[in-house]
């Protein structure tokens, strides 16, 4: 099922330093604002690579706590944290890249990383390229469009009673496509424990149609190509020959693996791995979610702007 495995963090320290190509501001302009015309944030339009990825370490903290505690009012005693994490492809595997890349420089005592899964699951796009709304989507499910969805995951997933399941995308716009997934797998699995979040909360922006398009989305994220996310789209006829009898299963719902190397994906799961490094020895600061004078970050270096308090913004939608 397209599972991934990162290096051990042995094998990750002997690695060459990583120049970073694609984790910067100026990519960002080029890939999203130039091609995509999504409008740059402050930092990022006076070339501030350094806060740019200090925002994305900032989101990834953030979901990690969200990971370990989003369940508290629902777990029951000492059962706050996810059991297991459905990623939705395709944007939203270089957030599980950074999550695994981040866990340890975040640590907590006793905290167990959640099983991982991963869902090719979208909001269907209205006129014009725009993000349909949470009613749209909900009436979809309603009608009976994802039911054989549904089914699938059943198929795919049948132990998940019980648990408490965290669905993550990478960005949030209108809030539809974590209100589609909501709605699909609380069909799917009415037994557990369902929550939702995205690692961005992009701003909105609207057009004269009332259509609604993020005023900001990850650097790799790209319309027009599946590169830089390591995994290709849903395709049955492929799934059908794999090996692996649950991708075979899972044809609808999984996504498949690029007929040639990715090597913008590389490039970017080294990259974040580098960023890891860098937030520990200092080279990189962060926006802490925590007090900044918190036993947490050690020796990181905090940043600060003319001596502002960081940035915090709300991310989660349930």
């Amino acid at each position: 099922m397209l599972m991934e495995k990162g290096p051990s963090p042995a094998s990750a320290e002997k690695e060459k330093r990583i120049e970073f190509k694609l984790l910067t501001a100026e990519n960002y302009l080029d890939m999203i604002t130039k091609r995509q015309q999504v409008v740059a944030t402050d930092t990022i339009a006076r070339g501030d690579s350094e806060g740019m990825r200090a925002k994305y370490v900032q989101n990834t903290e953030r979901l990690i706590d969200r990971i370990r505690h989003g369940f508290a009012d629902e777990g029951g005693p000492g059962h706050d944290s996810a059991d297991v994490v459905f990623y939705l492809d395709k944007s939203a595997r270089p957030v599980y890249w950074l999550t695994d890349a981040m866990w340890e420089v975040f640590p907590e005592e006793g905290a167990k990383k959640p099983d991982t899964h991963f869902l090719n699951l979208h909001a269907n796009e209205g006129p014009g390229g725009g993000r349909p709304t949470r009613e749209q989507m909900i009436r979809q499910v309603q009608e009976g469009i994802f039911d054989s969805y549904i089914e699938t995951m059943k198929q795919v997933y049948p132990d998940m009673a019980g648990k408490n399941l965290l669905v993550v995308d990478e960005v949030s716009v209108s809030g539809s496509t974590e209100e589609l997934a909501y709605q699909i797998f609380r069909r799917a699995f009415p037994d557990a424990h369902i929550k939702s979040a995205a690692w961005m909360q992009a701003g909105r922006r609207e057009d004269r149609y009332g259509n609604s398009y993020p005023s900001e989305i990850p650097v790799w994220y790209k319309k027009s190509s599946d590169s830089g996310r390591g995994v290709s789209g849903i395709n049955p006829e492929k799934s059908s020959l794999s090996g692996s009898a649950a991708q075979r299963a899972g044809a609808e719902i999984l996504s498949t693996r690029p007929d040639t190397p990715d090597l913008e994906s590389l490039q970017l799961r080294k990259e974040i791995r580098q960023m890891a490094q860098d937030v520990l020895s200092g080279e990189q600061s962060i926006i802490p979610e925590r007090d900044p004078d918190s036993a947490r970050y050690g020796n990181m270096r905090i940043r600060s702007v003319g001596g502002a308090k960081p940035e915090r913004l709300p991310l989660f939608s349930q």
